[in-house]
């Protein structure tokens, strides 16, 4: 749809080395690589869900066996995202200040109309 030219290359398959499996023997016994796998793994997620094109770049349709792969795991790792966490923010109502009557013309917050009490910082 997006009209990128792909070009296919043809090779021996005799010939490539199958390191996959090494990899993931690798990071799954070095507790470090296997941390930094799984930041890499989570913040590859969540970067794919902030893209601004939701049309061709839909978590939801993402295959999670073949990303974990990439980042040389053979099963997705739980790790905690919260997916529509950028959806709700944008629904969260924004508090100026006015909840608590604290704002740039009453920094003191709310106070009865007969109080006139002056505040004077020393």
């Amino acid at each position: 749809e997006a009209k990128v030219p792909v070009k296919e290359y043809a090779y021996d398959e005799k010939k490539v080395a199958n390191v996959q499996s090494h990899l993931e023997n690798l990071v799954g016994e070095n507790y470090f690589l296997n941390k930094m796998a799984k930041d890499a793994y989570r913040s590859y997620i969540l970067a794919y869900d902030s893209h601004s094109m939701k049309d061709i770049f839909s978590v939801k349709r993402l295959d999670l066996q073949d990303v974990a792969a990439s980042f040389c795991f053979s099963n997705p790792p739980n790790v905690s995202i919260n997916i529509n966490s950028s959806k709700q923010r944008k629904k969260t109502r924004k508090v100026d200040g006015s909840r608590h009557g604290f704002n740039p013309n009453n920094p003191y917050g709310k106070r009865n109309a007969d109080d006139k009490r002056q505040f004077v910082r020393h």
